[in-house]
């Protein structure tokens, strides 16, 4: 399964759609995800990065992770946070959708 976080953007092919952080964050410590794709802009006081803080304290790390998002401080943030707070060498993606 896969999961797409975004409150704006349409949910790709073979996604399940959240767009916000308390639904992203119930799935994603309910389910198993294969791979994640996140955005950090969610209209509201929560972010992708926030998600991503989640999945830390959680040791939540789906084998494949991707910040679509455009957002200029926020990919970066986002890729600051998962190198290194994240496993040693996780590797992650940054494909904007």
């Amino acid at each position: 399964m896969n999961l797409f976080l975004d409150d704006i953007r349409p949910t790709p092919t073979g996604y399940e759609a959240v767009d916000n952080y308390k639904d992203c964050i119930f799935l994603l410590g309910t389910r198993e995800y294969e791979r994640v794709s996140l955005d950090y802009s969610l209209g509201s006081k929560w972010t992708g990065l926030d998600v991503l803080k989640w999945m830390a304290e959680n040791q939540r790390f789906p084998k494949e992770l991707n910040i679509h998002s455009t957002h200029p401080y926020g990919r970066s943030a986002m890729a600051a946070y998962i190198r290194e707070h994240f496993p040693s060498g996780y590797v992650f993606t940054m494909e904007a959708r």
